[in-house]
């Protein structure tokens, strides 16, 4: 026997593997087609003696039946001398060398002796998958399809991308568990047979419909106060802040955090508050319900800027 492999070694689909010893089988079949062409040259001599007459229809007949069976039997010896080659099944890569040259090999095991019963294992590292016992209490959550993430021993780190191909449809007595086939599918030459794997089932999030994008501008929501279910905006323009309110068009006065618990929400980068201040002079009271008193020349004024609403932003006050 001859052995044309080695351990690691890519053999493609009809590789030779390895030459059996078929000198008998050829020696056979060498003589299967002698016979063969002799009754072949029987048979013509035959047919030509019968359309003379000169030979009945039954010699006729049975050296047609010698021919019929000598080349059947030739073609089960050629075959048999084929078989003596061993070619590979698959593409794949060769991890388990059994025969050496000059070793006997049989198809089945020959009792303790020193026969071999294969010549190689060869695995396709493309169909490689992950095979993990699940408890029958959880089989109900794995479904056909769901994603995976799949963990090697050796890379513990590595989060293989994988998904669930089928459940096995019996379950383990002894152990409680259902077997759970899982495919990769990211390929890599760091997989290999047998290795350690841990996996992790993820839940299958549904595809959702997309949401058309809202335009518009994206601030802080400390940047926007509430006043009688009106929202005003204060924009930080370089170093000078602007507020603005939709109801009081052109302000004369602003004061800020102007009150006994104010509430501040102006912030700078190093989110230290800014100071209450204020851009008048003029005396706002309060009453005893802390509504603004306003004096009647402010009221005055305001009348004749065309402002008549004296408003609070948080604790700022616009005039």
């Amino acid at each position: 026997m001859k052995v044309f492999i080695e351990e690691g070694m890519y053999v493609e689909e009809g590789q030779l593997l390895a030459q059996l010893d078929d000198s008998t089988m050829k020696a056979d079949l060498n003589y299967s087609q002698s016979q063969l062409d002799e009754a072949i040259r029987v048979f013509n001599r035959t047919k030509e003696l019968a359309k003379e007459e000169l030979a009945s229809q039954a010699s006729l007949d049975a050296a047609r039946a010698s021919v019929e069976g000598l080349e059947a039997l030739n073609a089960v010896r050629k075959q048999v001398v084929n078989d003596m080659q061993i070619l590979a099944p698959f593409s794949g890569v060769v991890v388990y060398k059994a025969a050496q040259p000059g070793e006997m090999i049989s198809p089945v095991s020959a009792g303790g002796g020193f026969t071999n019963t294969g010549i190689c294992t060869i695995v396709d590292m493309d169909s490689l998958e992950v095979e993990v016992d699940v408890n029958e209490a959880f089989i109900n959550r794995v479904k056909p399809g769901q994603p995976v993430i799949t963990n090697l021993n050796a890379y513990p780190k590595w989060d293989i991308p994988s998904e669930v191909i089928a459940i096995i449809p019996t379950a383990d007595r002894n152990k409680a568990t259902v077997k759970v086939r899982i495919a990769l599918l990211e390929k890599d030459e760091r997989v290999l047979p047998d290795m350690g794997s841990r996996v992790s089932f993820l839940r299958k999030v549904e595809n959702a419909t997309k949401e058309t994008p809202k335009e518009g501008v994206m601030i802080p929501l400390g940047a926007v106060s509430k006043k009688e279910r009106e929202s005003i905006v204060q924009v930080i323009e370089g170093t000078s802040v602007e507020v603005t309110c939709p109801q009081v068009k052109k302000p004369i006065a602003l004061r800020y955090a102007y009150k006994g618990f104010p509430y501040a929400n102006l912030y700078n980068s190093e989110d230290l508050p800014c100071s209450p201040f204020r851009t008048d002079s003029f005396e706002i009271k309060f009453d005893i319900n802390g509504r603004v008193v306003i004096p009647d020349t402010l009221m005055n004024l305001a009348e004749l800027s065309d402002q008549a609403v004296f408003m609070g932003i948080g604790e700022s006050f616009y005039i």
